[in-house]
């Protein structure tokens, strides 16, 4: 692993496993179903988990430096990483709220029709 910091320490611009290959709405392949957006979840958690371990105490006490927005250059790393988990369970929770409401307006849906 890159040790870019003078005491060995990795820089979090060179954990690859913590920040993730490089997407764009052009080029993430997103799941067409919950089956595969499952499989992608869990394919991606062993490597978020790996990256963060990586870290270390040390690692993460260490500034977010230059890659971060510059109000945040200064904030530990162990912040990216609590907000980052924060933003998963945000819009975890959203996706299973709208699902429900989905599935909650099935019946209604039905009913208003005169059925399938």
């Amino acid at each position: 692993m890159a040790t870019g910091a003078p005491d060995g320490v990795p820089r979090v611009d060179e954990l690859l496993p913590l920040r993730g290959p490089e997407a764009s709405v052009e080029t993430y392949e997103y799941p067409g179903t919950a089956e595969n957006a499952l499989r992608q979840l869990d394919d991606a958690y062993p490597a978020w988990v790996s990256g963060v371990r990586a870290l270390g105490t040390a690692g993460l006490a260490e500034p977010q430096g230059a890659t971060s927005p510059p109000e945040f250059a200064a904030a530990p790393v162990a912040r990216l990483v609590l907000y980052t988990s924060v933003e998963l369970f945000h819009h975890g929770a959203e996706v299973c709220l709208l699902r429900d409401l989905y599935r909650w307006s099935l019946p209604n849906l039905v009913r208003e029709s005169g059925g399938c």
